[in-house]
């Protein structure tokens, strides 16, 4: 039996559930220690079902604007490190203070860490920014035993400091259930093209320029910001025709899981990290750069015109996001425990 202890922000309704069914396993004894309940005001309740310690932290003013998050300063991290007396630390992140606690306990008792990163290098970032990650990030990613990515676009970013052992996992969905619920569920007829776009309504979203894109392409956009009961988000899903997501900076986007197993073709801006993975551009839809409201005409254009290419599209879609269900990323994780515990 090894005993894997997790250092992490926040449950979230993407990565709970691989965290129960690893913690159902024979072979790992899980404990996950949070930094904080929620954080970044967001409104989701996740239910847990695997051994859970909550730290209290308190938030730095002015923090999130600098490391685009508001995750807190916990000062029980190192003791809720050792009472789970692990065998191997799965660290998420590495710029919050939990990570860097979590990555320098390990260090100084010679315990195995795995680094968990949901970051790419997609976006545009000012020098220093850039020169921090690398003098931060890029010794944290090399003292790894191993390192698990949310997807390719975070795959090339650690690869490219130095990554050796580098597996899978997802930030996802049950796909085979929103399938199923999805098939069960009436579309109601409407005459003209709805396109939805799911998520927080921040600038990083990009809403304005979808808003802009869907008026010149003349098609019915509509929104879902948050709050919305899961059973319900799969309707107004399925009662869509395309799926958008134009954001500025989407480390991955669930969102694009979701409407991807519902069936939808997808328009997605390069620095959404699961158009990588989840877009094939011509087969499923199409990637547009980012702030190109007229690429996005254009995508949005040939899709509202061809119903046939839509529903094609929408197929394929659920192709390729059946290739990242839950079993997939537990396997990863597993693999990712059995290297540091080889090493």
């Amino acid at each position: 039996m090894t005993r894997v202890t997790v250092v992490s922000p926040e449950p979230t309704p993407y990565r709970a559930p691989l965290f129960d069914r690893i913690a159902a396993r024979d072979d790992l004894e899980l404990t996950v220690v949070y930094a904080a309940r929620t954080v970044a005001g967001r409104s989701w309740s996740v239910e847990l079902d695997h051994p859970a310690v909550f730290l209290r932290g308190v938030s730095i003013p002015g923090a999130a604007s600098v490391l685009r998050h508001d995750y807190p300063v916990n000062l029980g991290v190192g003791a809720a490190l050792r009472r789970s007396a692990p065998d191997v630390v799965i660290v998420s992140g590495w710029s919050t203070f939990a990570s860097q606690v979590g990555v320098a306990w390990c260090c100084a008792r010679r315990i195995p860490y795995v680094l968990h990163v949901e970051s790419h290098d997609l976006d545009p970032r000012p020098r220093w920014r850039r020169a921090l990650k690398d003098a931060v990030a890029t010794p944290v990613i090399r003292g790894a035993a191993s390192v698990l990515v949310v997807g390719s676009a975070a795959r090339a970013s650690v690869t490219a400091r130095g990554a050796a052992r580098v597996h899978v996992f997802a930030n996802t969905i049950d796909v085979e259930r929103w399938i199923e619920r999805a098939e069960g569920i009436r579309r109601r007829a409407h005459d003209d093209v709805i396109v939805l776009s799911v998520g927080r309504d921040v600038p990083a979203k990009g809403f304005d320029v979808l808003a802009a894109a869907c008026g010149k392409a003349d098609v019915r956009l509509e929104t879902v910001h948050a709050g919305l009961a899961e059973d319900e988000l799969a309707r107004r899903y399925v009662e869509s025709d395309v799926f958008a997501l134009l954001s500025r900076h989407e480390p991955w986007g669930v969102v694009v899981n979701e409407a991807a197993a519902s069936g939808l073709p997808l328009v997605l801006s390069d620095h959404v990290g699961a158009a990588y993975d989840l877009l094939r551009d011509g087969e499923n839809g199409f990637v547009v750069p980012t702030e190109d409201v007229d690429a996005a005409v254009a995508a949005l254009r040939k899709l509202a015109g061809d119903r046939e290419l839509r529903l094609r599209m929408g197929e394929r879609s659920r192709e390729l996001v059946r290739a990242w269900d839950y079993d997939a990323s537990v396997e990863g994780f597993v693999a990712a425990v059995r290297d540091a515990t080889a090493r």
